[in-house]
């Protein structure tokens, strides 16, 4: 469906962010599943009483009824499809679903539309919520780096093409992935061990929600963290603000 001036379009859409328009309204910006990420505006929903106000808060599943605008969408309808309440009444649970969201947002280009990174962050919301387990959040990250083409090499050195010394790995994000000791990096790198490089392969191999038959130590937890936020920063070109919340930066992986 061609999305045309003044065209009237519906379609299932995760609330990724919101922001106050004048006294009563509200720009938001959605993930959707079939017209990829649109900016709309939601009049008067800061008002007493509105109908739309229970159906945008941050993180909702909503179906919604849209006027394709000149800059911006007017939102006209919307139901809750999926809410997730939990989410706003713990810090870890809203911290995840906001740097997941982030994610979506910042690697997403405008009315991209990506039914396989949608379906992955509405899957990811449901196990923010259910679960809290942060590795569900780390094998989200790698999902969405491996579906936007980002997705580190893991199985070889990334300058040379060489077997990686289980003793020595070296990990940087600008130069693709993991790197031998041989090869020389004008930028940082950080340290992985060979438990990190396993289980981020087994992550990147299988469907998110499986990784809570793992075991994972802090540790591991610490270096997967690490290194794929720098390989998301890396991605987007720009740092993520709602990292601030919980993602460690551990200086022990630094290894210029």
């Amino acid at each position: 469906m061609n999305l045309n001036k003044s065209t009237a379009y519906r379609t299932k859409s995760v609330v990724l962010r919101r922001r106050d328009l004048g006294e009563a309204d509200r720009i938001i910006t959605l993930f959707t599943r079939e017209h990829g990420k649109r900016s709309a505006v939601a009049r008067g929903v800061r008002k007493p009483g509105s109908r739309l106000a229970g159906h945008v808060e941050l993180f909702t599943v909503i179906d919604a009824y849209l006027i394709v605008g000149s800059n911006l969408d007017v939102l006209t309808q919307a139901s809750s499809i999926n809410i997730f309440p939990k989410l706003a009444e713990d810090l870890r649970h809203f911290a995840q679903a906001s740097w997941a969201s982030e994610i979506i947002d910042k690697l997403i280009p405008d009315s991209h539309p990506d039914s396989f990174l949608f379906d992955l962050l509405v899957k990811f919301l449901e196990l923010a919520t259910n679960s809290g387990d942060i590795i569900h959040l780390h094998h989200f990250e790698l999902l969405a780096l491996q579906k936007s083409g980002y997705q580190p090499q893991l199985d070889a050195c990334a300058v040379c093409g060489e077997h990686l010394d289980p003793s020595s790995i070296r990990f940087s994000a600008h130069n693709g992935g993991t790197m031998c000791p041989s090869c020389p990096s004008n930028l940082q790198t950080h340290k992985l061990s060979t438990a990190s490089v396993k289980t981020m392969r087994w992550l990147l191999a299988h469907p998110l929600g499986q990784a809570s038959i793992l075991k994972i130590n802090n540790q591991l937890i610490g270096e997967l963290a690490y290194t794929t936020r720098v390989c998301l920063e890396n991605a987007i070109e720009d740092p993520l603000r709602s990292g601030e919340l919980f993602s460690p930066s551990p200086d022990s992986l630094v290894a210029h």
